[in-house]
């Protein structure tokens, strides 16, 4: 069976201040969002390298690098900045009134 990607109501925007992530279950995927400068992200959270959790990466603007490979992630695409044929699912992410949706 064809999986349709849907939007999900994730979390209020006051609940990831500028400069933080959050993870969060959504059905088998783990999602990463993260508020960088002016905008919302949403990707895989998984490193392209190891798979290890980007969670406690350390985010530079809209590039997030994982404590476990120093991998340098562009989160605006997910294309991997220090293994060029490496990248992460990006995922769509709208704001509406206060919340932040993901489509996955």
């Amino acid at each position: 069976m064809l999986h349709m990607a849907t939007w999900e109501k994730i979390c209020s925007i006051a609940d990831i201040p500028q400069g933080q992530r959050k993870s969060f279950p959504l059905g088998a995927l783990d999602i990463l969002v993260v508020s960088a400068g002016k905008h919302f992200y949403a990707c895989s959270n998984e490193c392209p390298v190891g798979g290890e959790s980007l969670e406690d990466g350390d985010l530079q603007g809209h590039v997030m690098r994982c404590q476990a490979h120093s991998c340098r992630t562009d989160l605006s695409n997910g294309k991997c900045l220090s293994e060029a044929d490496l990248e992460i699912a990006i995922f769509p992410l709208e704001l509406r009134d206060g919340w932040i949706w993901v489509k996955a």
